[in-house]
Parts: structure tokens; C-alpha cells; sequence
């Protein structure tokens, strides 16, 4: 592990020569402190809790470099069916213009990388980046907060209304210089006062090799606002694909979290929020799907900070072959802090009796074949807010899990 963790020091320095734009000091201070939680923390080895210690041992043995920016415009598939959006793309963590679309947006809201939104002087960027996620106590979430070259940024101002959804596409080539590759992607939504939007990030891999892909996204949702939020795993059978979500929510304000994991050799997706002031709202779905040797592990933990708020948060898992799903869904609520309710519930099925599901708390399980599985994404869809959006992301779960071994991306 020392080799990987020292092969981390010299990519912080590589890295630092990579980003071509300037950054204001704070954002290199904030990246010094990244780098520092994750030399204390180290990777989560020797048992750590809550991580598959084989599987972690195998991503700390090996040795990834941080891709550079391309010059050649990788081919990027993009659904011919996708609901209309404003769409950003970053391969390998930096954003690529020519393959972005951000029209039809409504006057004063932001979507574009952090680059673009420093220099338009946005005190919600230097508020909030590095504010919302962890990464003193969750070590990937410092390795990201060191090393992303780029970010997505979604500034929502008060009381705007976006229709039309916000596609975050985040592709991962997989080599670097003939090495396996590491990326960072980083996402910022922020979500003014009364407003509402919809966002989806998608993350995935143009090739099945080996590489690290290490996600983080940090939400934060004003008094009285809405965003609906689906976040979409699909790496290749080999890669490492590590994402961390973390939202804050204001008074009234409502977050529904809808995340679908595709197994690899390790894919964990971590969903963590703070409640932070009355009545709010979180709700979460959380999908996982493993087939072959693939490992697949969502977690959800929710802090009631604050009174009256309600949470609820589902699972569902689909397993076969040799696949491992873990589920955790965790609940918090401090002293003299009554919860208006909360409410957890799962359910999986297994397509063969030599997959492998751990749950906590436990969940349904069945072997009701593919026509569960299918009955299962279908439920999920429905819990989509807006009905086209939802339609979508059923069918191309569909597609991704009825390919056969070993799958490409998409």
C-alpha cells in the first residue's frame, strides 16, 4: 500500500502541472488539505468498516496515473433517444467545450466547469466547495478533493424554475500514458431559495480495462427549494468506480436522490445528507446491480438535525452469477430532534443461488428471474420524477444489464 500511497504524492505534483488554468489560492489550499486527510487516512485497508477488505487490498496494491487533458476528441455516446437537456461533458475529469450544450437554460442560471464559474465570481463556489463533503473522515473523498482537475458547476439562483434537465456526463478513457488511468470527476449543485431543477450525472467507461474512477458530488438545496437528483455508475467489469454524493437541505426544502450502481471489480456508491433545518425532505432510491465476479456496495445515511423532517430511502438489488451486493441504509437524528418520519424498505432479486446479498437493516429477497429484475428497474422508474426522464433511465438499465459478459460501458 506504501507504493500506491506515495504514487498518489507524486500524481498530486503531475497534476498541479496538468491544470492549465489558474486557480485562485483558496482552491489550491483546499487541495493541500485534501491531499493531507488523505496521506493521514490512507486507504481504507486491513478491514477497514464498511469495506470489502480483498477487493480494497487489490485497488491499494495497484499503481494509477491522472490522465491529461486529450486533444483528440474521444467518440462520447450519447442515448438518440434522451429527453431534451442541457448537457456538460468532462473526459477524464476535464471538461471538453466542443462536446457540451448548455442552451435553453433560463437567464441567470450557471451550468459549466468551476474554471468558468471562479471567474464569474460566484461566492457560492468558494462558500460551498470542500464545505459539504467529508473528506476529513471518508479518505476517497480526500484522494478527489486533492487531486480533480475540474468541476461540474450548477448554480440554480432563487426562486428559477429549470424544465428542462442537466445532463452531467462524466467519461472515463481508462489509460494514461499506457497506464491504468485514475479519474476525479467533481460536481457543485447549489439550489437557491424557491428554486427547482433536475440533474443527472452519469459516469462511464469508453473501454473495459482496468482504471479508477473517484467521484464526488456536493449538493446543497436552499429554503423551500426542490431538486431531483439521479446519478447513474456504469464502468467497465474491471474498473474501480468510487462515488460520494453529500447534500445539505434547507427549511421546507425536498431532495429526492435516485442512483443506479453497476458492479466492477469494487463500485461503491456512498449517499450521506444533512437535514439541516425543519421540514425538510430527503428522499433516496438506491439501485445495485452485480453479475459475474462483480462487487457492488450502496450506502445511504441521513441526519435528522434538525425537527419535522421526513426521509425515506429504498433499495433494490439485482444479483447473478458470482455477484456481491452490500446495502446499507443508515438514519441519524440528534438530541431533542423529533423526526416527522422516516421510513426504510428494500428489496432484490437474485437470478442465481450463488449470488451474494448482505443487508442492513435486512431486505426482501427473491429469485423471481429476469421478470423481477425487469418488475424491479420498472418500479424504481416510476419513482422518477418526470414521467419522459424516468422512461429513459428504465430503458437503458434494461440494456445495460442484459449484455452479456464482459460488458463495454454503454
Amino acid at each position: 500500500m506504501l507504493r500506491s500511497v506515495e504514487q498518489c504524492k507524486t500524481e498530486f505534483e503531475r497534476g498541479h502541472r496538468l491544470r492549465t488554468a489558474e486557480e485562485p489560492l483558496w482552491v489550491n489550499d483546499l487541495r493541500c488539505q485534501g491531499l493531507d486527510a488523505f496521506l493521514t487516512q490512507g486507504f481504507p485497508t486491513g478491514g477497514a468498516r464498511g469495506w470489502n477488505e480483498q477487493r480494497m487490498a487489490r485497488l491499494a496494491a495497484s499503481l494509477f496515473t491522472l490522465a491529461s487533458p486529450t486533444t483528440r476528441r474521444p467518440h462520447v455516446p450519447f442515448a438518440a433517444d434522451m429527453p431534451a437537456c442541457a448537457r456538460l461533458v468532462f473526459v477524464d475529469g476535464y471538461f471538453c467545450r466542443d462536446l457540451s450544450d448548455i442552451g435553453g437554460l433560463p437567464e441567470g442560471v450557471f451550468a459549466g466547469p468551476l474554471s468558468a464559474a471562479v471567474r464569474s465570481n460566484s461566492s457560492d463556489v468558494a462558500t460551498f466547495l470542500g464545505r459539504i463533503a467529508a473528506y476529513h473522515a471518508h479518505p476517497f473523498v480526500a484522494l478527489n478533493t486533492a487531486m480533480f482537475p475540474d468541476a461540474a458547476c450548477v448554480l440554480v439562483p432563487p426562486d428559477a424554475q429549470v424544465e428542462t434537465p442537466i445532463y452531467l456526463q462524466f467519461v472515463s478513457t481508462g489509460t494514461a500514458d499506457l497506464l491504468p488511468a485514475m479519474s476525479h470527476p467533481r460536481a457543485l449543485v447549489i439550489v437557491g431559495d424557491g428554486a427547482s431543477a433536475t440533474v443527472l450525472e452519469h459516469h462511464l467507461a469508453i473501454a473495459d480495462v482496468t482504471h479508477l474512477s473517484n467521484s464526488v458530488a456536493e449538493i446543497v438545496v436552499g429554503e423551500e427549494a426542490a431538486l431531483d437528483y439521479c446519478v447513474i455508475q456504469s464502468h467497465g467489469r474491471s474498473a474501480y468506480s468510487i462515488g460520494a454524493a453529500s447534500a445539505t437541505i434547507g427549511q421546507r426544502g425536498t431532495v429526492h436522490v435516485w442512483t443506479a450502481t453497476l458492479g466492477t471489480a469494487l463500485a461503491r456508491t456512498d449517499m450521506t445528507a444533512v437535514l439541516a433545518a425543519p421540514d425538510g425532505v430527503c428522499e433516496v432510491t438506491a439501485l445495485g446491480f452485480a453479475d459475474g465476479d462483480r462487487f457492488v456496495h450502496v450506502t445511504s445515511a441521513i441526519d435528522h438535525a434538525a425537527s419535522r423532517c421526513t426521509t425515506r430511502q429504498r433499495f433494490g438489488g439485482v444479483l447473478d452469477d458470482h455477484g456481491i451486493g452490500v446495502f446499507e441504509a443508515n438514519l441519524m437524528a440528534r438530541d431533542q430532534v423529533r423526526p416527522a418520519g422516516a421510513h426504510r424498505e428494500g428489496r432484490a432479486v437474485l437470478l442465481s443461488t450463488t449470488a451474494t446479498l448482505h443487508s442492513d437493516p435486512p431486505i426482501a429477497a427473491d429469485s423471481a428471474g429476469w421478470e423481477g429484475a425487469a418488475s424491479l428497474i420498472a418500479d424504481a422508474a416510476t419513482l422518477v420524477h418526470g414521467r419522459e426522464l424516468g422512461s429513459w433511465l428504465r430503458q437503458l438499465l434494461m440494456e445495460i444489464i442484459s449484455q452479456p459478459l464482459p460488458k463495454q460501458g454503454i
